[in-house]
């Protein structure tokens, strides 16, 4: 059975950055996305956390419409002090978003998990 979109979000701890990680391992509806929206939110509100790194690894496609709940996502947690970086898009969701001209401006993108932590522990 596969996890709910509230069990995606994990609490990791990397060279004594807190950071939050958000996996999508699978493709989400609209309102699960709010849900791990909801829920992200709520643990930025319960503890101090330096950064946010949303992968999209487990995803072949996003749509516009899921894309701009995490477009929202990624400006609510620079709201609450904290960074974001989106990691996993794959070469193929990346054209399609160029190509559907999907709001990208003012993300911050790395390649993989390595490069959005090392981004978050070095800012």
């Amino acid at each position: 059975m596969s996890n709910t979109p509230a069990d995606m979000i994990k609490v990791v701890v990397h060279d004594m950055s807190r950071c939050l990680i958000v996996p999508i391992q699978e493709e989400l509806s609209v309102d699960d996305a709010k849900r791990v929206q909801e829920v992200l939110l709520d643990k930025l509100g319960a503890r101090h956390v330096k950064g946010v790194v949303i992968d999209f690894s487990g995803v072949d496609i996003v749509d516009s419409s899921l894309w701009n709940v995490f477009i929202k996502l990624v400006n609510m947690v620079k709201v609450m002090g904290s960074r974001a970086a989106i990691t996993g898009l794959s070469p193929g969701i990346i054209a399609s978003m160029i190509d559907s001209n999907m709001d990208i401006g003012g993300l911050t993108t790395k390649r993989n998990m390595e490069e959005a932590l090392e981004y978050l522990r070095s800012h």
